[in-house]
């Protein structure tokens, strides 16, 4: 039996019909004009005055900081930190020095240890950058 394919104008319209109502459906999830703040936040980049946003539910404020960057003092010396006297930092001699053990796989090149001129580096570009 022969049956007849479909005409391109019907799969054009049908197309289009179906992109209006995927478009109708995500426009229904977004929120109205009127339900965004009506004025913006009154904080600053650099301010920790709260941000008061007034909406139909109610007013809202937002109080929020970034936390001061832990100091963790000086790097301490490369003997410090070797304590199996081997010459080269390990992973877990990284541990004893925080910022260390954040940047081990940056300092030891993705290898297993980290050596005097890499450590030696490591803390010059440290102290030019903080």
């Amino acid at each position: 039996m022969f049956t007849k394919p479909m005409p391109r104008s019907l799969s054009l319209v049908l197309g289009l019909a179906l992109a209006g109502v995927a478009a109708g459906a995500m426009a229904q999830g977004a929120p109205a004009a009127s339900d965004h703040a009506t004025n913006g936040p009154a904080m600053k980049s650099s301010s920790s005055q709260p941000a008061i946003y007034h909406t139909r539910q109610g007013t809202l404020i937002v109080k929020s900081s970034m936390p001061a960057p832990p100091k963790y003092g000086p790097a301490p010396t490369f003997a410090a930190l070797d304590s199996n006297h081997n010459g080269r930092l390990n992973a877990e001699e990284a541990n004893a020095y925080a910022p260390l053990a954040n940047d081990f796989l940056y300092v030891s090149h993705g290898t297993k240890t980290i050596s005097r001129g890499a450590y030696r580096r490591w803390v010059h570009q440290r102290s030019t950058t903080s």
